[in-house]
């Protein structure tokens, strides 16, 4: 156990609170592994605080905190195997972990592809949306404004939304 807590060292005391409560510990253990530095009642009270302060995190925030909290935890590992320590017990965790991160790529790589798949149909309607109302502008306004004029004004405004578009779409680094 002691390896474990030098592995976690660099955790804050909300880390190990939370990561303590993960593995089933009491409240009563959680004190103890904390060397007594909070009863636990205080334990239990500090915790749910933690639990609730969490409510602002959407999914997809969650799911990159704990993709970044496991490849933290993947490479101190490594770097514990490289070190020479007994390895058993760690590579199987490293396995363990480096096929959840695998899975975990793979679905953030769909969720990714329905997200993109839902701006492009989104894209599309507003599309519809813009030129039926531009439809209906064009025969309201042609006693006021010429066919031609019009023409080059809905193409510099189209011109000016597809710019402001541009500026807000998703950069792929590749």
């Amino acid at each position: 156990m002691r390896e474990e807590l030098e592995l976690r060292r660099s955790d804050s005391i909300n880390d190990k609170l939370i990561r303590l409560t993960v593995e089933g510990l009491s409240a009563e253990r959680i004190s103890a592994e904390l060397d007594g530095i909070m009863p636990p009642a205080k334990v239990r009270l500090r915790v749910d605080e933690l639990l609730k302060e969490t409510d602002w995190l959407n999914n997809a925030q969650q799911e990159v905190a704990l993709i970044r909290v496991m490849r933290r935890n993947l490479s101190q590992l490594q770097a514990f195997l490289e070190d020479g320590i007994d390895g058993d017990a760690m590579k199987i965790s490293l396995s363990y972990i480096e096929s959840i991160l695998k899975r975990m790529d793979k679905q953030q790589e769909g969720t990714q592809a329905k997200l993109d798949e839902y701006n492009a149909n989104v894209g599309r309607l507003i599309g519809r949306v813009v030129d039926q109302a531009l439809t209906y502008m064009k025969g309201a306004l042609r006693q006021q404004v010429d066919g031609d004029e019009w023409d080059v004004l809905v193409r510099d405004a189209l011109r000016a939304a597809r710019i402001e578009i541009e500026k807000h779409q998703r950069v792929d680094p590749s």
